[in-house]
């Protein structure tokens, strides 16, 4: 009759729980303590500092998966990974074997997650996939594994088990599986529209297909297409006393905006060629067709306000802004065409433009500036243009898209921007004559969760009046190697 007590004694100190302890769970330092579940009476929470025998612990494992492949079980993290390539090469995709391959050689690409993504930097799609794809192969999933104490007897696991299944539904809750979207922004170069290209933009149904032939499709396809309008759309004006003045039909604005572009900037030295009358038309023009414009207006707040394009949950913010030298024949931008209290006209770079670009950059999303700068027909960089376009960077614009020099100049990965110092002509008949003025690209980027993850290039052939996709691998070479030669200074 003694021995029963003492037995029972034996039990319950062996088994660790007795009649009125509480189960102990010891959270993990990777869980988030809002996310717990609350717990019963019969169960206590430790934090993950103290140092003591726990009912319930954790350990952290990691697993590398496809995005659509079934989630981990107490999955408390997914994170894209995205191979970082090389800023000056022709590839912007990679094959999931070769990347493989390759992470046991010297050249082995580093895996950066998205959420630590910034610029400069260069992600490659894996076999054309990205983070938007439910089958981009390489997700990588940070999970919980419980463990649980060697003497818990049925009933204690089962009340174990149910707070773990609360604790996963809070997970599940708490986390977004859904893949994130994908927006391409594309920037394209100086577009005159007279000497041809207006007739045959104006043609009908076959008007698009006259000057765009196979580019159509990809143009439709950017999310945001932003491209340098060179002259004045409008029916009247006085002809400003210059070498070369333009002046556009409204009726090819539509066909603009039916092509796909979403943007254009006016701040270039066309925007003045029919006068005061003539600038205010066209504001109006772009108004009516639904087209944005800024770095242009009627009053200085208004020309330094951007445009704003949504994508998804990221504002995109556009200007433009003029910094081109005084032409031979006489005509000054900043003296003729500055907007100022008493005249409509564009904004012109200085410090107040920068301060006005500081005044907004600062909040979450992107800044492009569309610059008209630099010297025509030097393919080289100068050093005021380099000087003018990097302080936009340093004011906070991630992106800047220039023109003016009528050919194709580099790019720059420069602190957190990209620089294209001249994206050269897209529509612009007439150059035949001119050395590489008829070799343009589309400057393309790819935009996920607020980052500028990918940057790829379409070579574009002009011939006279048309445009069609360049064959070969000749322009975005030399594209490169001039962006390799852009001094560091």
């Amino acid at each position: 009759m003694k021995i029963a007590p003492f037995i029972l004694i034996l039990l319950l100190l062996f088994s660790g729980c007795s009649a009125d302890q509480p189960l102990t769970i010891l959270i993990h330092p990777a869980l988030d303590a809002d996310l717990l579940p609350t717990p019963t009476e019969g169960l206590q929470i430790l934090e993950a500092e103290v140092d003591q025998p726990a009912d319930l612990t954790f350990i952290v494992e990691e697993l590398i998966q496809r995005a659509d492949a079934p989630l981990p079980k107490l999955t408390i993290e997914r994170e894209y990974l995205i191979p970082l390539g090389e800023p000056f090469q022709l590839r912007a995709d990679i094959s999931l074997d070769e990347l493989r391959e390759r992470e046991m050689r010297e050249d082995a690409l580093e895996l950066v997650p998205l959420s630590q993504w910034t610029l400069p930097g260069r992600g490659m799609r894996i076999d054309e996939l990205s983070p938007a794809d439910a089958a981009y192969p390489l997700v990588r999933h940070r999970y919980l594994v419980p463990r649980f104490g060697l003497e818990l007897n049925e009933d204690q696991r089962a009340e174990l088990d149910q707070w773990l299944s609360r604790l996963e539904e809070n997970l599940a809750q708490n986390r977004s599986d859904r893949p994130p979207e994908l927006y391409w922004i594309a920037g394209v170069g100086d577009m005159m529209l007279q000497r041809g290209i207006e007739d045959r933009l104006l043609t009908g149904r076959s008007g698009l297909e006259a000057v765009f032939s196979d580019l159509q499709a990809a143009l439709r396809s950017y999310d945001l297409l932003a491209g340098n309008l060179e002259g004045a759309v409008t029916r009247g004006g006085t002809r400003f006393p210059k070498s070369y003045n333009f002046r556009f039909k409204p009726e090819v604005l539509p066909r603009l905006k039916e092509v796909g572009f979403d943007y254009l900037t006016l701040a270039n030295n066309h925007c003045y060629d029919y006068g005061r009358e003539g600038f205010i038309d066209t504001l109006t023009h772009l108004k009516q067709a639904g087209i944005p414009t800024s770095g242009a207006g009627l009053t200085p707040e208004e020309a330094a306000a951007p445009a704003i394009i949504k994508l998804g949950n990221t504002e995109i913010r556009l200007l433009g802004l003029g910094a081109f030298p005084p032409e031979r024949n006489g005509f000054n931008g900043a003296r003729e065409a500055q907007v100022r209290d008493d005249r409509p006209g564009i904004l012109w770079y200085g410090d107040s433009s920068l301060e006005a670009i500081r005044a907004y950059a600062d909040r979450p999303g992107i800044d492009i500036v569309m610059v008209h700068g630099g010297h025509e027909w030097r393919r080289s960089t100068a050093a005021d243009q380099r000087r003018i376009y990097r302080s936009l960077v340093d004011a906070g614009v991630e992106i800047v898209f220039g023109a003016h020099p009528h050919v194709l100049q580099g790019m720059e990965h420069y602190q957190s921007g990209l620089i294209y110092y001249s994206l050269g002509n897209f529509l612009f008949n007439g150059m035949q004559e001119m050395a590489y003025a008829e070799e343009t690209l589309i400057a393309e980027l790819g935009i996920i969760e607020g980052k500028i993850l990918y940057r790829s290039e379409t070579p574009v052939q002009l011939n006279g009046p048309v445009i069609a996709r360049a064959r070969g691998s000749r322009i975005i070479e030399e594209f490169l190697n001039l962006s390799k030669d852009i001094p560091r200074d």
